[in-house]
């Protein structure tokens, strides 16, 4: 297969950082229940390893030739997969594709395809969905990637990734469509290039770590698309208010900025403006400190965020909060990437 382009290093850096911490935390965190599929002793169960083991039974069903590909693939795409929608001759459709060896990639059917390609060919191909896209896009917005890639969207109907019905959920914001994300500076990708892209990235993180299998990427996507979307709206609804009282307050403290440091002139806007609710992340610090600080550089904005949690604010992980008192520079501390992507903090 062949890569579309040169990869974006910053959103394959995010998504080898993601995958570190994730990949081992599959156990716990994966969830779908499996339908009752004849032969298979973990029918009705729910979670990692027994969704694992499907996959290697379907695979070995595939295989089979006295099993109809058919009554095959609907088990991969319907029951198990979850897409009612597919006709009969969809279907056909696609195990002629796998049978004459000619994976296509349309854009079109991309969430039922690929869980037949991906059960035939489970080193080549992964499962692309409406969650998985959800994620991609969710984990760069919520790290503050400013020229980032946008995954094309797929239909869903779950309410806090995206309903295309109810207009609920991440996918269905003004400020996570494709064309806002691509006016905030993001790539877009071409619909019919969407899953090569994708293919490309996952191999693109297993060069980085060849211990982990293409599956067990594209869970750790599926698992995680409500916690990540949902941590992406909220940084949204908590922005409306922000930027209402930076507009009004930004003339005024860009000027007395100048006179404090940058970590100071933060920490006095956000107790001013009362800014920040009773927890918060890294990455809510981060975007009140590029909205008053634009007229420094990106690097300075990160380290003035890192600054002002330093001096001013108590991280709830302990480990974290030990380190920041050791050292003089926050950025200097092993634990860097916990303190951007995990901690939560407090005002001291």
């Amino acid at each position: 297969m062949k890569e579309i382009k040169s990869l974006n290093k910053e959103v394959l850096n995010l998504l080898i950082n993601y995958f570190e911490t994730e990949v081992p935390l599959l156990e716990r965190r994966y969830s779908w229940k499996i339908p009752k599929i004849d032969g298979f002793v973990h029918s009705m169960e729910k979670g990692f390893s027994a969704n694992v083991k499907l996959k290697y039974f379907l695979n070995s069903l595939w295989k089979q030739e006295n099993k109809s590909d058919f009554e095959v693939a609907k088990i991969i795409i319907k029951d198990w997969g979850g897409v009612k929608g597919n006709k009969d001759e969809t279907i056909k459709k696609y195990i002629n594709r796998v049978r004459s060896g000619n994976f296509e990639m349309p854009f079109k059917g991309l969430a039922s395809y690929t869980k037949l390609y991906s059960i035939v060919e489970p080193k080549r191909f992964a499962i692309f969905d409406a969650r998985v896209v959800v994620t991609l896009n969710a984990l760069q917005c919520n790290a503050n990637i400013s020229s980032g890639i946008v995954f094309n969207y797929l239909e869903g109907r779950n309410n806090v990734t995206g309903n295309k019905e109810t207009k609920k959920g991440f996918s269905q914001q003004k400020e996570h469509s494709v064309a806002s994300l691509v006016k905030r500076g993001w790539e877009r990708i071409a619909k019919e290039d969407t899953y090569q892209v994708y293919l490309d990235y996952l191999f693109a993180c297993i060069k980085h770590n060849p211990d982990w299998k293409l599956y067990e990427l594209e869970m750790v996507l599926f698992a995680n698309a409500e916690e990540v979307a949902k941590k992406a709206i909220e940084n949204i609804q908590g922005n409306e208010k922000t930027i209402c009282n930076l507009e009004q307050a930004k003339a005024k403290e860009k000027v007395s900025a100048k006179k404090r440091t940058h970590h100071q002139a933060l920490f006095e806007h956000v107790t001013k403006q009362n800014l920040l609710s009773e927890k918060f992340s890294y990455s809510k610090v981060l975007s009140i400190a590029q909205l008053i600080l634009d007229g420094i550089s990106k690097s300075g904005q990160h380290y003035a965020a890192l600054k002002f949690i330093q001096n001013y604010c108590i991280a709830l992980d302990e480990s974290i909060s030990n380190q920041l008192k050791a050292v003089s520079d926050p950025r200097q501390i092993s634990a860097l990437e916990a303190l951007k992507n995990n901690c939560e903090f407090k005002l001291a």
